[in-house]
């Protein structure tokens, strides 16, 4: 297992980092004092026990936020925000990036969304980062308001993504096979939410990837199945499998058609 958080190596003032108002270190075009920012920084060692919970139960479910708890031995402070000695003071705060890998695979890709603190009378101390994916980012933004131009459900998610400042390189995102008319965006509307209802009339899956990315399939892609996942003692173990088949797993099929026009979604 291999945990990495980022912090700003240059939060505390210490160290050869550029720093405003430093009649030294504040000298604009120096090549000695460069801009501090976030450096992933391997906190392995410290690891006490790591949770990630991806995905979804059922077919027929929404993918919900990807969930990451972190637990870290801090009987020394280290990843205490208010210990001026800890080096990463003052970068110890939510909304830092965390990754988690596993036999060189990556697991999980999120920010923090609390640092709690436990403190034991007999002397030990955790600190528990609680981590969220990119689903949480996107339910903190609204879209603009207007009409939107017809579109595949792929362009529609596209859109909306570039509305809020999505980034191109954390995209993956299929065409679509359902066709979207000339949708009214009401002010204030939440932009996870009106994605989500993309999602739900291509009937296909809209989720944030291990890597961070935020991921649509349309429905074609979703049945076409190209590789087998691998259980047993040599891949991905497992204690016990039950099987669940009843009417939560059930769906109807309904065609609807504009008059004079074609399939919109079927």
């Amino acid at each position: 297992m291999k945990v990495q958080v980022a912090f700003d190596l240059s939060a505390n003032g210490v160290g050869d980092y550029f720093t405003l108002d430093d009649t030294t270190k504040g000298v604009l075009d120096n090549v000695t004092y460069l801009l501090g920012g976030d450096v992933l920084v391997d906190l392995t060692d410290r690891v006490r026990a790591v949770q990630v919970k991806r995905g979804r139960n059922r077919q027929l479910e929404r993918f919900t936020a990807g969930a990451a708890n972190i637990t870290f031995d801090n009987r020394d402070r280290y990843l205490d925000p208010t210990y001026d000695s800890s080096p990463h003071y003052g970068s110890i705060v939510p909304g830092k990036q965390v990754i988690i890998e596993h036999d060189n695979q990556l697991l999980y890709t999120g920010q923090v969304a609390d640092w709690n603190l436990d403190y034991d009378i007999g002397g030990d101390s955790t600190a528990e980062a609680s981590c969220v994916d990119g689903f949480a980012s996107l339910a903190r933004h609204t879209l603009t308001d207007g009409t939107a131009t017809p579109q595949a459900t792929g362009a529609r998610i596209n859109a909306a993504l570039t509305d809020v400042s999505w980034p191109l390189t954390r995209r993956s995102i299929s065409a679509g096979q359902g066709q979207l008319g000339s949708d009214v965006i009401a002010p204030e509307t939440n932009a996870l939410t009106y994605m989500q209802q993309v999602e739900a009339s291509e009937y296909g899956a809209l989720f944030v990837s291990k890597s961070g990315s935020m991921t649509f399939r349309d429905r074609n892609d979703l049945q076409a199945y190209t590789s087998n996942v691998q259980f047993g003692p040599s891949s991905i173990p497992f204690t016990a499998i039950d099987v669940e088949y009843g009417s939560e797993e059930l769906y109807n099929t309904v065609t609807v058609t504009y008059n004079g026009g074609t399939v919109l979604y079927s």
